[in-house]
């Protein structure tokens, strides 16, 4: 790309050094119209350097442009730029495998379907630009005033392909995506977590002639290795990451995101004989709760309680962390560039964040669109199960406990270790649980379309 533009630069150089030059009146001139092919600039850096020289202050650029645009479809094997060099040995500063560009949503992406550079042109960062003896290049850059189409890196599979070095800045537009959670245990035997579920409960009876008598408040304690616990099937759970990803910095191989997932209801059983509760055969409730105490007034005694009811609200903070060999389908409509720099500068034009660092750097200046990323793998939930027990316990506390009324029949069967029915009934909880993510194979909405004719998937 650089070679087809240089040479495009020079031969229209080269033609206007044969052409005779013809002196105009100023009628003449008047009639005349136009606007230049090449466009020749020179731009005065701002801001300040800083102790490490980042920014633009003291560096003159010379800008050389070509008023039009280039088409191109291209498909590259192997990219490889800065490796060993002024970042050292060990890996490259970009490093891509099975590289295609073209343009964006065509029938057929390699026929006549070009990403489109508009305005192109090639910078130098001179400083010193006063003083000979001290006159220094200190960049170089081939950019665009506007990049449009879809870049594509290896193949989607289980392990990373394509990026595997980056450096550079680049943002995405907001990232949404489709997760599937593994079916799990809270609370009982098959538990992975061993999670002890804990609510304050409030005992009411109305055995004595109806009267109510109020037993007093108790910490319910589920225990793990008896109790059947909370059943929690297999979820799809849409997530988010409003903010998008960021990617800055020399040599990257992942980036990271925050994404905001809500959590389906819970259901904590109904009696009904179905739902997602592993559930005693003789009531077709739970058995979550034991060692209810105390059960009745001036009487120890222990109780098993079965729960009933639904939490909702939750939502869940997860920290994702992506290899970029994951990311495969990057759809591109920004100011772009690629350059090399002696020292850390900020080119002109370029945002706040989009310092570039020494060694080769790639940058856009606009948000790109990765396309929505859906992980193939189920996500385990159970590392969140402990924050969860703490949110229920927090929700439940002495202040404001599960109110349960027993009438003649439930407060003789507590006599008697009988099982008693704790309703919870629909609460919906604000709180938020975490989690960290990393390195997700995605589905296929990161498979890529050939950019090649015939049946081969790269050439």
């Amino acid at each position: 790309m650089i070679r087809q533009l240089t040479l495009v630069l020079l031969l229209g150089m080269f033609s206007l050094t044969g052409w005779a030059m013809t002196s105009l009146d100023d009628s003449a001139l008047s009639n005349i119209t136009g606007q230049a092919l090449i466009q020749m600039s020179q731009i005065t850096g701002t801001g300040t350097s800083g102790t490490t020289g980042t920014g633009s202050s003291g560096l003159t650029f010379y800008r050389l442009g070509f008023d039009g645009s280039i088409d191109l479809n291209a498909n590259i094997n192997k990219v490889r730029l800065g490796c060993g060099g002024i970042n050292g040995a060990g890996g490259c500063d970009i490093s891509i495998n099975q590289l295609s560009i073209s343009g964006n949503g065509c029938a057929n992406r390699a026929l006549n379907c070009d990403a489109v550079m508009t305005n192109p042109y090639i910078e130098l960062a001179i400083a010193n630009n006063n003083s000979p003896t001290t006159r220094s290049l200190e960049g170089f850059r081939v950019s665009a005033q506007n990049m449009s189409g879809l870049l594509s890196f290896g193949q989607n599979g289980p392990t990373p392909s394509g990026i595997n070095t980056f450096s550079g800045y680049m943002t995405t537009t907001p990232i949404t995506g489709t997760a599937t959670t593994m079916a799990t245990n809270i609370g009982g035997r098959t538990d992975p977590q061993h999670t002890q579920l804990q609510f304050y409960v409030n005992v009411t009876s109305t055995a004595f002639f109806g009267i109510p008598i109020d037993l007093g408040t108790t910490l319910a304690t589920s225990n793990p290795s008896t109790s059947p616990g909370i059943d929690i099937p297999s979820m799809s759970v849409p997530f988010s990451a409003p903010n998008g990803a960021t990617i800055n910095g020399n040599r990257q191989t992942l980036t990271s995101v925050t994404t905001i997932a809500p959590i389906p209801t819970i259901n904590l059983g109904n009696g009904s004989g179905s739902g997602t509760l592993t559930q005693n055969p003789a009531t077709g409730n739970a058995e979550l709760l034991t060692n209810l105490n105390p059960c009745l007034a001036l009487v120890v005694c222990t109780a098993k309680a079965y729960t009933q009811g639904y939490i909702s609200g939750l939502q869940a903070d997860i920290g994702f962390q992506e290899n970029l060999g994951y990311i495969h389908n990057v759809v591109v409509n920004s100011p772009f560039y690629l350059s090399f720099e002696q020292r850390a500068l900020q080119w002109p034009g370029a945002v706040a964040a989009d310092v570039a660092q020494r060694g080769w750097w790639m940058s856009f200046a606009d948000p790109v669109n990765v396309g929505t990323l859906n992980p193939v793998q189920q996500i385990d939930i159970s590392p969140t199960f402990q924050q969860m027990a703490g949110i229920f316990l927090n929700y439940f506390n002495q202040n404001s406990p599960i109110n349960v009324t027993l009438g003649f029949a439930a407060t003789f069967n507590a006599l008697f270790n009988q099982p008693i029915t704790v309703n919870v009934g629909s609460q919906n909880i604000a709180a938020s649980v975490t989690m960290q993510l990393a390195n997700l194979q995605l589905d296929s909405h990161q498979n890529v379309v050939p950019n090649c004719m015939g049946n081969y998937k790269f050439c």
